[in-house]
């Protein structure tokens, strides 16, 4: 009971202080839980205080968008490696950007053997982790306040491709004197960078080889099952966030530590945890490693406008790859058509690798061949093991071997080839897999899972 009353306040305000005493609103055995957590404190969970423990130099970087958002964007450089610039050589830069409601700290949380970021840094690369407007590190505007002015949350992966990404990238440039970059996406870093690449085509000559893992587009058959079901009422709950002046799903440190306390190994609903991760994504047990699941919640809710959540469910109920849809009056003034245009994806001439997995929920496999054949200079890579998930991208227990080192030799391929100062033509290849092991993706109980997965939506309605 106390536990509910906790989650309806959330739902009421729809941001919790952080100064919310959490302690009181649950029952009295929960106190005992909170204050006897074993694991990683709070503080290991800042992305400066994890780099530190870990010896790898971080700096902050301010950028300033077009339409004056400020991002805060994080530069690292391997352990055994002279800070930054100092070196003869200079390291090819890269640029990395998180998935939805994630933030820099999604690249490097797991640590120098699987975090992609750490990976990169230690062979050498000038690593630039992103952050999306609206998150935790990017709630900042010249003019707009985040927590008083809805019009700071008027924005989705479109505005992020459009904005974000071309100041991040014009600031790498500059910093680094480099002509080009490389990029590696996850999901709706993806997203935003096809919207980019085709809105403002420009900036393909300054991305050496884009790596998109679990790409996002188009979303026509997307298999997650309470997802297509929003989908399909997305103007409905449009209009009731709206009225009830819902415009952002917040970082908040008391949803996050109660996930984490909630999901931690021993937990007696540790199984629930993960079935909400896995209800959204694909269902892999086999590469999940338990004791990253309270982490995973834990920093898997940055913050971001509730517009984003808005354009895939017009994605996914369209089949198209569409500009945001203000509604018939509003498109007619912004698009000159009642129905927002699509983006013209042959438009992005930079070289494109996707990764993707069978069982992704989310980025299904006829969806990215779809993808694929509509951009012209792109590569499939189907991940040689059949139960690969959405999630599996960030937290699979063979994430080096599968992911990581394909993108590192990708990578160094175009830089033997000069692709940081001339582009270089991809061969439209398709890399797949001979792994025919049976895989089970639990759909037998999936009412079962979706009744779990509302039990995790109230939890987390309020990030």
């Amino acid at each position: 009971m106390h536990l509910f009353k906790a989650i309806f306040i959330c739902l009421v305000s729809g941001v919790v202080s952080q100064k919310f005493d959490l302690a009181y609103y649950l029952p009295k055995n929960w106190k005992y839980t909170l204050k006897h957590l074993k694991g990683l404190s709070q503080d290991s969970f800042n992305i400066h205080t994890l780099l530190k423990d870990l010896n790898y130099p971080i700096e902050n970087h301010w950028i300033t968008t077009e339409d004056g958002y400020v991002l805060q964007v994080h530069r690292i450089s391997g352990r055994n490696q002279t800070y930054f610039t100092s070196s003869k050589k200079q390291n090819p830069a890269i640029l990395l950007m998180h998935g939805l409601g994630g933030s820099s700290i999604d690249w490097v949380i797991w640590g120098p053997e699987k975090g992609l970021g750490l990976v990169l840094a230690d062979a050498g690369y000038d690593v630039w982790l992103g952050n999306n407007r609206g998150n935790l590190w990017s709630r900042n505007h010249i003019r707009l306040n985040p927590d008083i002015d809805e019009e700071f949350w008027d924005y989705s992966f479109e505005k992020c491709g459009y904005y974000d990404l071309p100041a991040t990238i014009d600031y790498i440039l500059q910093k680094t004197g480099e002509q080009k970059l490389f990029y590696v996406g996850f999901s709706q870093g993806t997203s935003q960078f096809f919207a980019m690449a085709a809105l403002r085509p420009e900036y393909n000559d300054k991305i050496a080889l884009m790596s998109a893992m679990a790409p996002i587009a188009y979303m026509g058959h997307l298999s997650a099952p309470l997802l297509r079901l929003a989908a399909t009422y997305v103007e409905a709950l449009t209009k009731l966030t709206e009225q009830l002046h819902l415009y952002e799903s917040s970082s908040n440190g008391f949803i996050s530590e109660l996930l984490r306390t909630l999901c931690a190994n021993g937990s007696p609903i540790q199984d629930l945890c993960v079935t909400s991760m896995f209800i959204n994504s694909g269902f892999d047990s086999h590469q999940l490693d338990t004791n990253l699941v309270p982490m995973y919640m834990y920093t898997s809710g940055a913050g971001m406008s509730y517009n984003m959540i808005k354009h895939y469910g017009q994605e996914i109920k369209s089949g198209h790859f569409r500009r945001y849809d203000y509604g018939s009056t509003k498109n007619l003034k912004l698009y000159g058509s009642k129905i927002p245009p699509n983006f013209n994806v042959s438009l992005i001439t930079t070289p494109v690798d996707l990764y993707y997995g069978e069982n992704d929920f989310l980025a299904d496999v006829k969806d990215v061949k779809r993808l694929k054949n509509e951009l012209p200079n792109a590569v499939e890579y189907l991940i040689p093991y059949r139960r690969w998930t959405h999630l599996d991208f960030n937290i699979a227990r063979d994430v080096n071997e599968i992911i990581n080192k394909k993108i590192l030799a990708r990578q160094q391929l175009y830089i033997d080839n000069g692709a940081l100062t001339t582009i270089t033509p991809a061969t439209t290849t398709t890399e797949q897999s001979n792994n025919k092991a049976h895989y089970n993706c639990f759909k037998n109980n999936i009412y079962i899972y979706v009744i779990i997965y509302l039990f995790h939506i109230l939890i987390t309605c309020c990030r």
